[in-house]
Formats: structure tokens, C-alpha cells, sequence
């Protein structure tokens, strides 16, 4: 286990992790960190209740099975259960990759959608 609280070093991090446990999403006035960082290198994520800037890609990192919301009271159990389990291990690592690459392209869609292109005729 490692705890690192600098900027910069956590791509590194990351790219070198079996799982990461954002520890600002259990403090309230923190509000957690980017629940897709941690994905961008395969490394499924847990997170706290306090999401309060990244709802949506909390949300979206669930959703792909790449990450789960634990609480601080179920987190020893779930971090012990991740570690013995290399099936989910490998489903949730493929599923951080592909959560991220599945929202690729957002500047670009969202450009097509507010200057759409034109039609030729």
C-alpha cells in the first residue's frame, strides 16, 4: 500500500496500481478527486460519498464496473475482497480501460453539436 499526497506524482502511481482509493472523496469539504484518472492506466478505483465535482463521471465509472462508491466502514472489507478476487480484479481493469475510451471524443462531439457541420448539398 502507498499513500501519496503531491501533485504530479499520481500518473505514475496509477500506472503501477492494482487499485486506487481516492481519499479525498471521504472527506466533505474535499470533494473528491478525478474518478476517471486512475482509469486513463487500468486501475479501478474506489471512491468515498463526497463526489460532489465528479458526480457524473462517478457515476459513469459504477456504471462500467470499473469503480465502486464504498463507504469508509465497508472499505478494509471491500479493499480485502477486491485483492482476493482476480476475476474482478481483470473484469474491473479491462472496464476502467474501456470507460475511458468510450468518452474519447467529447470536445469533438461537443463541437459537432454546437457547430454542426454543414450539409453539402
Amino acid at each position: 500500500m502507498l499513500l501519496v499526497d503531491a501533485m504530479g506524482q499520481l500518473p505514475i502511481c496509477y500506472a503501477h496500481s492494482r487499485l486506487s482509493i481516492l481519499g479525498g472523496s471521504y472527506v466533505d469539504h474535499i470533494g473528491g478527486h478525478n474518478v476517471l484518472e486512475p482509469c486513463l492506466y487500468g486501475t479501478p478505483v474506489i471512491f468515498g460519498p463526497y463526489t460532489q465535482g465528479q458526480n457524473e463521471f462517478a457515476r459513469r465509472v459504477i456504471d462500467a464496473g470499473a469503480g465502486m462508491r464504498v463507504s469508509l466502514e465497508e472499505l478494509n472489507q471491500k479493499v480485502e475482497a477486491f485483492f482476493q478476487d482476480p476475476v474482478q480484479e481483470k473484469r474491473m481493469k479491462s472496464a476502467a480501460l474501456n470507460v475511458v475510451e468510450s468518452n474519447r471524443g467529447s470536445t469533438l462531439k461537443t463541437l459537432n453539436i454546437l457547430y454542426p457541420p454543414s450539409k453539402v448539398l
